[in-house]
């Protein structure tokens, strides 16, 4: 039989779900139709897309409340058969047997949800504190086990961030020493990192010209971004240098500027 096909005649009963935050345990009244069993379902909705969908409980008459176990889509396609095996057997739990799956789940140490704390404060009231110890004492596991997680991944992050901060470091000092004492200057990318993730970026030439003062106009710090490759310094002065496809006529006076104030920082550090 097919679930739009049920002959069980609909009620309005008490039924153990969530608030809107999915953590506390409320109670709602709801119409139930029974598929079979313990096993009941309420009317079918249409979400914001069309579907078809309910949800399922479990109910006990003689006890006057139930519990939301879950929701299926297209429920019309479901028989009473394929609706019950697929809350795997929930739905022929007696009341005692509702409370001997806690008492497993207690003992193997997983996680009971607060609905299915406050269905057994119906059936066996004086187990609902100690569900409640287990519950808690699982999530403090929990909490714990993710906080141990967390810092690792926030240690590792920040060796990350050190090791790469520390290598750009390098970098910077090798292209100030070849400013100094000539050579050839890579305008390689430089990246200052916050986080893995996080980081920002500059080219070599105009990450320095920032770091002494050294102002240059951003049509020209366009250009070094996007066509400088190298610049080759001797007795503190540009000599030559290699860029892609299209020149600028003003690089060489910035760089050269560039170059002198560097070398006046050295030699009043060296007075100093």
């Amino acid at each position: 039989m097919k679930l739009n096909e049920l002959q069980s005649v609909p009620f309005r009963a008490k039924i153990i779900t969530y608030a809107s935050d999915y953590n506390t345990a409320v109670e709602k009244r709801k119409d139930l139709q029974q598929i079979s069993g313990y096993l009941y379902k309420d009317k079918n909705l249409t979400d914001n897309y069309g579907q078809v969908y309910c949800r399922l409980y479990i109910f006990y008459k003689d006890l006057g409340i139930g519990m939301d176990i879950g929701g299926i889509n297209r429920p019309n396609d479901y028989t009473t058969e394929e609706a019950l095996a697929y809350v795997r057997g929930v739905g022929t739990q007696k009341p005692e047997d509702f409370i001997e799956y806690l008492d497993g789940v207690v003992a193997a140490g997983d996680r009971i949800t607060n609905a299915e704390i406050a269905l057994a404060r119906y059936i066996a009231p004086e187990k609902a504190e100690q569900y409640a110890e287990a519950r808690q004492k699982r999530i403090d596991a929990d909490n714990a086990r993710y906080a141990l997680r967390r810092a690792k991944r926030e240690a590792e992050e920040a060796a990350y961030c050190e090791k790469s901060n520390a290598e750009t470091q390098q970098k910077i000092d090798t292209a100030i020493h070849t400013i100094r004492t000539g050579g050839i200057l890579q305008n390689d990318y430089i990246s200052f990192y916050r986080s893995r993730y996080n980081c920002r970026s500059y080219c070599m030439v105009n990450y320095l010209a920032r770091q002494y003062d050294v102002e240059i106009p951003l049509k020209v710090q366009g250009w070094i971004n996007q066509k400088l490759i190298e610049v080759k310094i001797a007795d503190g002065k540009v000599t030559e240098c290699r860029h892609q496809r299209g020149r600028s006529n003003t690089f060489w006076n910035y760089m050269n500027k560039l170059i002198a104030v560097v070398c006046q920082d050295a030699q009043a550090g060296d007075a100093a």
